[in-house]
């Protein structure tokens, strides 16, 4: 009885061992080379980065469905940052307002 007790034990470590190690992240990425693009899916789009030069560009959507890569900006400067979040929450909340309002009619 208490073999079997082990043998299942057994069974469900391996189990658990086998789903950790399927769990893990893959192997990353090689760094491309000079030149190449690299495209990375986002939840609301992709972002493009040219290898070379560093440049990045965001993939945006128009209202009539037409897809367009524009120019993603770096700020480095931390004021700036906090600048651009105050001004882009402010925003978002607004757009979620007018939004649940659309939604209500």
């Amino acid at each position: 009885m208490k073999l079997r007790y082990l043998g299942l034990g057994l069974i469900a470590i391996g189990l658990l061992a086998v789903g950790w190690a399927l769990g893990q992240p893959g192997v990353a990425k090689p760094v491309p080379e000079r030149g190449q693009y690299v495209v990375t899916g986002t939840g609301e789009g992709a972002i493009l980065v040219e290898g070379r030069t560093g440049h990045t560009w965001v993939l945006t959507f128009a209202n009539d469905g037409r897809a367009v890569w524009l120019p993603a900006q770096r700020i480095d400067n931390p004021d700036l940052a906090a600048e651009w979040r105050r001004v882009n929450d402010r925003g978002r909340g607004e757009k979620d307002r007018r939004k649940g309002k659309a939604e209500e009619k």
